[in-house]
């Protein structure tokens, strides 16, 4: 199994905008091969910073995923929408 955290600095005008983002491209994790659940979490201290935390069968799978014609789709209004402050951080876990 793999756990991947991903932490994305969202502009503080841009919250709700990430937050209905996340939620389509969750529609599109839960029907990727190897993905088990994600969940989102907002920083206590730093509301515009959020974390992903996603379980998948492997570290393949999500790569798989990340690379894919499907999340390339659900992701690239990100950039249009200017919706991130930086670039985010991932990091894999493998158990």
């Amino acid at each position: 199994m793999a756990v991947v955290y991903m932490t994305y600095p969202v502009h503080p005008d841009k919250e709700t905008a990430f937050q209905n983002a996340y939620a389509g491209i969750l529609d599109v994790m839960r029907s990727a091969d190897g993905h088990r659940e994600s969940r989102l979490f907002k920083h206590v201290a730093e509301p515009s910073i959020f974390l992903i935390v996603s379980e998948w069968d492997s570290k393949a799978a999500y790569e798989a995923f990340v690379n894919s014609k499907q999340f390339s789709e659900a992701t690239s209004d990100w950039g249009k929408s200017n919706i991130l402050l930086d670039q985010p951080r991932h990091h894999i876990i493998e158990t």
